[in-house]
């Protein structure tokens, strides 16, 4: 009878705690539970992913080579308007210089302020600047829950209604899902520059439902 309350207690209790816990056949169910501290050493969950952009200063813009297979050179393609304009057909050309694993151009010129939608390839041969459209691959939702929400602040996803956190159902007569502007579902880097280059987030992913 002692085993079987011990027993109720614990499935109560993981229904509020969502965990669940097993117990062997042959355990002592009247022994203390043995809570071992967590190492306060312990390292940065590994799961989590790299940032797809981030901005070390103004007019700096940094690209995580992870999303195109670890290549070391790569193109920044979007619709910045300024002096340098940027398209989705002919970019600037990026380079991880200094081994840190992400590709990495800065302005001369500052674009004008405005918000943009960017994004990137890889290049498969840096000595010719080859461009083989591998666009960069951040838009997988499991990938997308394993970011920060800083770095996901940065992404702009069609298929999200961060107002009222859900998910725009697919098109039943497609294999593709559609998004809230009626396009295939995409996503893509949407950053706001000040009229003094700095840059920030304008995407609608940080509050992604986990």
């Amino acid at each position: 009878m002692k085993k079987n309350l011990w027993i109720a207690i614990i499935a109560l209790t993981s229904s509020f705690a969502f965990v669940a816990c097993g117990v062997q056949e042959d355990e002592d169910t009247d022994a203390p539970d043995v809570v071992t501290p967590a190492d306060p050493a312990d390292p940065a969950d590994p799961d989590v992913l790299p940032d797809v952009f981030r901005s070390p200063a103004a007019c700096v813009l940094d690209f995580s080579s992870h999303y195109v297979s670890g290549a070391k050179c790569g193109e920044l393609r979007g619709d910045i308007r300024g002096t340098v304009a940027v398209s989705w057909t002919a970019g600037l050309y990026m380079l991880d210089s200094d081994n840190s694993g992400y590709l990495g151009m800065a302005f001369t010129d500052a674009p004008d302020a405005g918000t943009y939608n960017v994004s990137y390839i890889g290049l498969t041969d840096c000595s010719t600047h080859s461009a083989t459209d591998s666009w960069a691959q951040y838009g997988l939702v499991d990938d997308l829950r394993n970011m920060t929400a800083e770095a996901r602040s940065f992404i702009q996803c069609n298929w999200w209604d961060a107002i009222n956190r859900v998910m725009f159902d697919s098109d039943p007569s497609s294999t593709k899902c559609v998004g809230m502007d009626g396009q295939p579902c995409g996503c893509n880097i949407r950053i706001k520059i000040d009229a003094a280059c700095n840059i920030g987030p304008a995407g609608n992913m940080a509050n992604l439902v986990e």
